[in-house]
Order: C-alpha cells, then structure tokens, then sequence
C-alpha cells in the first residue's frame, strides 16, 4: 500500500474494528488504521496508554510526556481536606481527555485514601458534574459550620 493512499484513508473518517470512530491521521497496522496523535515531541496511540504519577512532596498529580508535562495542583488544608485547585494541560494537548485522566485519577486518590475534597478549579467541577459518581460525591468537603450549604 502506497503512502499517499495511507495518508488519505487516514484524513478521513476511519471505523475501526469496534465500530468506534477515529478521525484524524493513523498508522496502517495490517486490517486496520491505529490513531496516532503527535503533540509536540510525544505520540501515543491511546490516552490509555498515559501514566498518571503522584508527587506528594509537591502536591500535584502529573502526565509526563516528553517535554511536555499535564499537572493537577492540590493543597492539603487540613488533615484528611484536599483542595484540588487547578488542572493545566499544555495547549499542543488539550482537547485529547488528558484532563479527564488526572481527574479520574485524584478524585479515585481521594475516595480510596478516605479522603474529603473541595474541588475550586472550574475544570474539575465541571468533570465532577459530568461523573456523578456516588463515591466522588461523599468524598466532598461540606462545612458543618454553614448548614444551610
């Protein structure tokens, strides 16, 4: 199979085995096409493939890759009291569910650690809204001193 053809099944709309939809630029691999995103320096085929680390020196739960790096931010208030502040995906990156990831990832850091959060960064309470999970929800801090919250 030639390149050119290569490039332009992969420009289109491609169905996949799993009937799942992929548009955008691939790899030939045999029966099929594989998505290749390229960002920057990094490619990977599937956000499944990210690793999510946890510096707890420094509070930030974090996707390495290559030279760019995707963060969320936290502050301990209190003993067992996250506040989970801030997400920040570098701009080559974004729209790729990369934010979703670290979210899954601290919000299950909170629930498996029995934790309570307050969630102020505006991306993840927009991910919360959208991931009604019951075990997320318990975990959220409600101030006993305000009882009409």
């Amino acid at each position: 199979m030639s390149l050119s053809l290569i490039r332009r099944l992969t420009a289109n709309l491609v169905r996949f085995e799993s009937q799942r939809v992929c548009y955008g630029s691939g790899v030939w691999s045999g029966q099929r096409v594989i998505p290749i995103w390229r960002m920057s320096s990094f490619a990977f085929s599937s956000v499944n493939d990210l690793k999510v680390e946890h510096n707890h020196l420094n509070r930030q739960f974090f996707i390495q890759m290559g030279k760019d790096k995707a963060v969320l931010d936290y502050k301990e208030i209190k003993g067992g009291l996250l506040e989970l502040h801030h997400t920040g995906v570098p701009k080559t990156l974004r729209g790729k569910g990369i934010g979703a990831i670290l979210a899954k990832e601290a919000f299950d850091y909170v629930v498996r650690n029995n934790l309570q959060m307050i969630v102020s960064c505006t991306y993840l309470q927009k991910y919360l809204m959208d991931n009604q999970k019951e075990e997320y929800l318990k975990q959220l801090y409600h101030d006993s001193s305000h009882p009409d919250e």
